[in-house]
C-alpha cells in the first residue's frame, strides 16, 4: 500500500492555536482530503450504520513529544503539532475506518506506533515511517501490547484475540468470547492486589452489562468478574496504585483491588463518558457538557468546568494539554 501525504496545499494560518483555549478546525480538512464534514472520535456512534449500540473506538492518541494523532470513519490519519501549532501530517491509510491507535515501546525494540482498521492492522515508527502491515480476515477493534511482540485485540463485540507478531508473521495464539460487548481492554502487568497468587500478566475487560473481569492470557480462563451494575460501562482506566476508574451513565466508580470492589461512588449531573490521569494524579472526566477534575483518593469533584462544546472524547498529552473533541463543530478543543 502506498502511503501518500494530501498533495493538497492547507493554509496554516486557519490552524493557528489560540493561548489560552486552542482551538483546530476539522471541517476544512476533512473537506480538503476527503471530502467529508463529520468526524466520529471516541464513542463511535453506530447509529448511522444500523442502528447498532456505542462501540468504544479510542481514536485519540498521544505522542511522546506532544503531538496528538486522530483518525477518520473514513480512514485517515491527522497528526497534530502542539508545539509548533501546526498539522505535522495528513495521508490516506485505509478504506476502513480507524477503529484504534496506541504507542508502544515493545514491539520490535523502539517506540511504535500501532493503528487498527478492521481488517488491517499497521505499525509504525514515530515519524510515521512504515514498519509493517497486517491484512487477513481478523477483525481488529481495540488493540493493548500485551508482552514484547505479542498484542491483545477485541474481535468483533465480544472476543479477545491475542497475536505474536515475531518475523513480521501475525500469529493468532488464542481467542476466546466473554459473554457481552466489550466496551473497554486493559493489561495488568501486577494483578497481585486483586488476584491472589498470580504473577503474570491479566487481561481485564469492561462490558455491556456492567461487569469488570479479568482474564487469564494464555488460557482464556476467567479468573474474576466483579458486577458493577447492569448498565454499560463506557470506559476504564487504571491507576498507578492499581485503582480502575469506570464509568457507567451519570456514575464514576473507583475500585479499590483490596476490597475487590468499588469503594467510591461519583455522581455527575451529565452522563460521563471518557476517564483520563493528569500529570498530577487527578482525574479528569468528561460528559458531553461539562468536564470534571476529580481526587483519585477522596473521590472529591475538585472542580467542574462548564465548557459549552460537544465533546466525545479526550486524551492527555505529556506537557499536561488536554485534547478533546467537539463533535458539534467538528474541531479539537486543547485545553492548559
Amino acid at each position: 500500500m502506498d502511503l501518500v501525504e494530501s498533495s493538497d496545499t492547507l493554509d496554516r494560518s486557519e490552524y493557528l492555536l489560540d493561548e489560552l483555549i486552542q482551538i483546530i478546525s476539522v471541517k476544512d480538512i476533512c473537506n480538503v482530503i476527503i471530502d467529508y464534514d463529520y468526524m466520529f472520535l471516541g464513542q463511535l456512534d453506530l447509529s448511522f450504520t444500523d442502528n447498532k449500540k456505542y462501540e468504544d473506538s479510542e481514536i485519540l492518541c498521544p505522542l511522546p513529544d506532544d503531538r496528538f494523532i486522530s483518525g477518520t470513519i473514513e480512514g485517515n490519519i491527522i497528526v497534530f503539532d502542539t508545539i509548533n501549532k501546526r498539522i505535522d501530517k495528513i495521508f490516506k491509510l485505509s478504506d476502513d475506518y480507524i477503529t484504534h491507535i496506541i504507542t508502544s515501546n515493545q514491539i520490535y525494540d523502539i517506540e511504535t506506533i500501532i493503528i487498527s482498521t478492521g481488517t488491517q492492522l499497521f505499525i509504525f515508527d514515530l515519524d510515521f515511517n512504515i514498519i509493517t502491515i497486517f491484512k487477513n480476515s481478523y477483525t481488529f477493534g481495540i488493540v493493548e501490547v500485551l508482552s514484547k511482540n505479542t498484542i491483545v485485540t477485541k474481535e468483533g463485540y465480544s472476543t479477545i484475540a491475542i497475536f505474536d507478531l515475531n518475523n513480521n508473521k501475525l500469529n493468532k495464539l488464542i481467542s476466546f468470547d466473554t459473554g457481552n460487548a466489550i466496551m473497554s481492554l486493559k493489561i495488568i502487568h501486577n494483578p497481585q492486589k486483586w488476584l491472589n497468587n498470580i504473577s503474570r500478566s491479566v487481561i481485564i475487560t469492561a462490558d455491556s452489562g456492567g461487569s469488570l473481569s479479568f482474564w487469564d492470557p494464555k488460557t482464556g480462563t476467567l479468573y474474576q468478574t466483579f458486577n458493577e451494575s447492569s448498565n454499560m460501562i463506557y470506559s476504564m482506566i487504571i491507576l498507578s496504585d492499581d485503582k480502575i476508574v469506570t464509568t457507567t451513565s451519570n456514575t464514576i466508580h473507583i475500585w479499590n483491588p483490596l476490597g475487590r470492589s468499588y469503594d467510591i461512588e461519583i455522581k455527575t449531573e451529565y452522563n460521563t463518558m471518557k476517564t483520563n490521569i493528569l500529570p498530577d494524579g487527578y482525574i479528569i472526566g468528561m460528559s458531553t457538557f461539562q468536564l470534571y477534575i476529580i481526587d483519585s483518593i477522596t473521590g472529591t469533584i475538585y472542580k467542574t468546568i462548564q465548557h459549552g462544546y460537544f465533546l466525545s472524547n479526550l486524551t492527555v498529552l505529556k506537557s499536561g494539554k488536554v485534547v478533546a473533541y467537539d463533535r458539534s463543530k467538528g474541531r479539537f478543543v486543547i485545553l492548559k
